[in-house]
């Protein structure tokens, strides 16, 4: 075999496992057809393949964007409708918001205590308890303001007022986060919550604005909680897969 037909090989392999892994993904979604989010993880990853970082953050949005599109919903990527750094949000529909962050993928599905925690950073983040509300604020007035304009991709709450945009973002909002992630945020975040620590169990609920842990209705306020860390369609593990495949940005 030349030389020559070895690159055009490397690419069939690479687009076959792509296949076999985007069927995968199919069937866990229960058959959507077209539904083929390591094709467009990959399509993110192609658009930075001068950045491992940015490679493997684009990888997820663009994941999720194809996940939701398959769900029927009408999508806005908020890197591109407005910019890269675009605060707190990267993706919404018409049905939902997120913010979408993937982290740690040598850790695979075992990540460390420091990225759970970071990730659960994130979803006060996304729940609109952030360190620097001006952030927050920021990202209301600009979803109202886009979603007010006729921008399709949103919720309807955002396009109410300013105050009912943040109360959707605060009650509503979801983190995205490779699939593979998900079950360890949620047991940890889910112990913090129902915690036999009376003490740090309120804490963590005054962290995600659920209230005072003895309201009648905190159980389904925090199990509401811990349903809105969700999967992005793909897993940390065929994340780093992609990278892997990709010219250029991975260098063992």
């Amino acid at each position: 075999m030349s030389d020559v037909s070895k690159p055009r090989e490397t690419d069939q392999m690479r687009k076959a496992a792509l296949r076999e892994q985007s069927a995968l993904s199919e069937k866990r979604l229960g058959g959507v057809k077209d539904y083929d989010p390591l094709a467009e993880a990959q399509s993110g990853i192609d658009e930075h393949l001068d950045h491992y970082t940015k490679a493997q953050g684009r990888a997820a949005e663009k994941s999720v964007l194809e996940k939701m599109r398959a769900q029927g919903e009408t999508v806005t990527d908020l890197n591109t409708r407005f910019d890269p750094s675009f605060p707190i949000y990267d993706v919404t529909s018409d049905k939902q918001v997120a913010s979408v962050k993937c982290r740690g993928l040598d850790q695979g599905a075992t990540p460390s205590q420091a990225l759970v925690k970071k990730y659960i950073s994130d979803l006060e983040d996304a729940t609109g308890n952030v360190t620097d509300p001006s952030r927050f604020t920021d990202a209301v007035n600009r979803l109202h303001a886009d979603a007010r304009a006729g921008q399709p991709g949103y919720p309807a709450e955002l396009a109410a007022s300013p105050h009912q945009a943040e109360k959707y973002l605060r009650e509503n909002a979801k983190l995205m986060i490779p699939d593979d992630h998900v079950a360890p945020v949620k047991t940890e975040l889910a112990r913090r919550l129902f915690g036999d620590d009376l003490m740090s169990r309120q804490t963590a609920a005054n962290r995600l604005g659920l209230g005072e842990i003895n309201a009648p209705d905190y159980m389904a306020r925090a199990n509401a909680m811990l349903d809105r860390i969700q999967g992005v369609g793909v897993s940390s593990t065929q994340i780093k897969q992609l990278l892997k495949q990709s010219p250029g940005i991975w260098n063992d």
